[in-house]
């Protein structure tokens, strides 16, 4: 049947530093526009725009071009490079282009081409250093850069042109302004250019050639108009150590292009509030709230990372997180060498990522069953190429079985995967202490000559440490001829198909027993609280593992108890029932209890039972304008605001003893919350 590679596979999780306070909501950000993560310029079809920029701001070029191809031609230099060879450009889904941290060496013109090398748009930018940067405050008589005349082969005006002024950083008390303004040269006659690319390669050390940041008071009132609803606000903390006078806290979303301000109490309080306890970091009259909490806030159990989501179910949250996943590394994933063709077995209805080793790739298929061939915008639904070339499979049906090659312009290597997804829905599983046997190997007809039997992937790890667990494994139908490698059922029978019993994937799962080791297996970086409710017309609930898959160990908790496949396979579950065919990701519940869940020994979330107390959403602004309550009105909002604290500390207190349980190893851990 011919010579195979035998593709790597292996479960990708989320790396997070915990010095890196927002790193998981950053990562998002960079799938999604909507939630500012970075500022960005577009240009006219086909038009050239120049434009002076700051260094080490990151910024955006818009290109509206999905697999848009980026060229770089330097200022310092003639010669073209492909974008993907700058280590700090990121080419984004839609097309456009990511510059993190640019620097001033990195000036030039940045061309951006359709996939037919039709060139749509391009940009011309001086990346101005931001480390010669004269901020001047109108409050302090601080006086801006003053025009100036240089000889350069004939005179020439040195001036700055300024940006808008952005909105003022506060509304309804007083706040300030700012605007960037850009070092321009003048020719008589001539339109004016950036310096640094009216300078091009020579080089001139002079003091008038660096970029402005100019500062005002400002007062304006809050309109409900303009307030813009951020779907989140976050909270942090730090710690001084015992070397450190003093330390740098970042805004996320923030940026020198917008407007931002750092306070120790809200805006319009006398004091700060209780439950905040330190910095905040907030976007004018927008709901979203960014804080830093001070090291003792630990003692509420918040040990790394909190982020308070105002939304009633983890859908939202979860939903970033899916959509994401070519960044956050959320899909198990498989790799074969380039070149190289691939085949393997998988389950359907269990997401995958096939990794393509080129770094420009396209994506072809061929479905087998359905005879269906074509490019990737072609492709179905589930499919999506990510930024980085890979393709990202979501629930993979048996029906798209099948050839999936990767392959570069202007290159003659095509790296092929030949994968069979199995149907889930016939997976046979067994457990071993209930001396359940798996499938013995029979012969495809009566007689014949090909075999089939289940090719065993390795025993997975222990679904826990410390405490009695389970581990599995996957088996996948193989069919062999004599004399030939075996080959996935499915591409065996690809062009005859046929029905047996005996043809479905494996399930084998035993009990084990390891010791809790100091290094976790995977720094997941974070824990998922959650809430959920009952009513009258539900008597089930589904719960779903962050994370999890059927290609990692997983494993469910209630009210601290283990809920065990082996419980599961014999009967013995009665308040719920774990979902087989996603390998536990999912939990059926019948009855109110505290379930957590756990990936590769690792606690990932906690889904409480929610209170019958409406969820308080995030503080809206006073309006100035309103008149004041009556005292007979703030009885019941004292009464609110002592209920509110007393939930806090018990929240407090329940978080910490959760945490201060948890099975396994302990570390530290961002939470997310509700």
């Amino acid at each position: 049947m011919g010579n195979f590679t035998k593709p790597s596979m292996a479960p990708r999780v989320i790396l997070l530093s915990q010095s890196v306070m927002l790193a998981t909501l950053w990562l998002i950000s960079l799938s999604f526009s909507i939630l500012w993560a970075h500022s960005s310029i577009s240009c006219s079809y086909k038009s050239l725009c120049r434009r002076a920029l700051l260094s080490g701001n990151n910024i955006v070029l818009r290109c509206d071009h999905p697999g848009a191809l980026w060229y770089f031609t330097s200022i310092l230099g003639k010669a073209v490079f492909l974008i993907s060879s700058i280590h700090n450009t990121k080419n984004l889904p839609g097309g456009s282009l990511l510059l993190v941290n640019p620097q001033p060496s990195q000036s030039g013109l940045y061309s951006c081409q359709d996939n037919h090398n039709t060139l749509t748009v391009e940009y011309e930018i001086d990346f101005q250093d931001v480390t010669t940067l004269h901020i001047t405050h109108k409050t302090l008589d601080q006086q801006p850069l003053q025009n100036e005349t240089l000889m350069l082969g004939g005179e020439v005006l040195i001036f700055t042109q300024w940006e808008p002024w952005q909105d003022c950083n506060l509304c309804g008390v007083p706040g300030e302004r700012k605007r960037l303004g850009y070092c321009y040269i003048e020719e008589p006659g001539e339109k004016p250019m950036p310096c640094g690319l009216y300078m091009g390669e020579e080089k001139l050390a002079h003091s008038r050639l660096r970029p402005e940041l100019q500062v005002e008071a400002c007062l304006v009132p809050y309109n409900p108009a303009k307030e813009t609803d951020q779907p989140y606000f976050i909270f942090d903390i730090y710690q001084l150590g015992k070397l450190t006078d003093s330390m740098w806290l970042t805004c996320p979303l923030a940026s020198i292009y917008r407007l931002g301000f750092p306070s120790y109490r809200k805006p319009g309080s006398s004091s700060s509030p209780p439950a905040f306890m330190g910095s905040v970091c907030r976007r004018a009259c927008q709901d979203v709230h960014l804080a830093r909490v001070p090291d003792a806030a630990s003692q509420l159990g918040l040990d790394q990372f909190t982020a308070t989501v105002p939304v009633t179910m983890l859908s939202t949250l979860w939903l970033l997180l899916s959509l994401s996943v070519p960044i956050l590394g959320l899909y198990p994933f498989v790799s074969c060498p380039e070149g190289h063709k691939c085949q393997l077995a998988l389950l359907s209805n269990n997401d995958i990522l096939l990794e393509c080793p080129l770094s420009r790739a396209h994506w072809n298929y061929s479905f087998f069953i359905s005879k269906k061939n074509g490019a990737i915008n072609s492709m179905a639904s589930n499919m999506e190429i990510t930024s980085g070339g890979d393709l990202a499979i979501s629930n993979p049906l048996p029906s798209q079985t099948g050839l999936y090659h990767c392959w570069e312009e202007n290159s003659s290597h095509v790296t092929q995967f030949e994968i069979d997804f199995q149907d889930v829905r016939s997976l046979h599983i067994t457990h071993n202490s209930l001396e359940e046997k798996p499938l013995q190997n029979e012969s495809l007809h009566v007689g014949s000559a090909q075999l089939i039997f289940t090719r065993w992937e390795p025993w997975q790890d222990c679904n826990r440490c410390g405490v009695p667990g389970e581990r599995k494994r996957l088996g996948y139908c193989y069919i062999e001829e004599l004399l030939d490698d075996p080959m996935p059922c499915g591409l065996y029978l690809a062009e005859s198909p046929s029905w047996s019993s005996r043809l479905r994937p494996e399930l084998q799962v035993e009990a084990c027993f390891v010791e809790c080791s100091d290094e976790p297996f995977a720094q997941l970086g974070y824990v998922i609280f959650d809430s959920f409710q009952f009513n009258e017309e539900l008597e089930s609930l589904s719960l779903l593992c962050p994370l999890a898959s059927i290609y990692r160990p997983i494993s469910w908790e209630a009210n601290k108890i283990p809920l065990t496949w082996q419980n599961e396979l014999s009967g013995k579950s009665y308040n719920s029932t774990l979902n087989l065919a996603t390998g536990g990701q999912q939990l059926q519940i019948f009855q109110p209890a505290i379930y957590r869940c756990f990936v590769e020994q690792e606690l990932v979330a906690q889904f409480n039972p929610m209170a019958t107390l409406e969820l308080l959403a995030p503080p809206k602004r006073e309006n100035k304008t309103q008149a004041l309550p009556r005292k007979a009105d703030l009885v019941p909002l004292k009464l609110k605001l002592v209920l509110l604290m007393g939930i806090a500390l018990a929240l407090g207190l329940l978080l910490f003893n959760t945490l201060c349980s948890a099975p396994g190893k302990s570390r530290k851990q961002m939470l997310l919350a509700k």
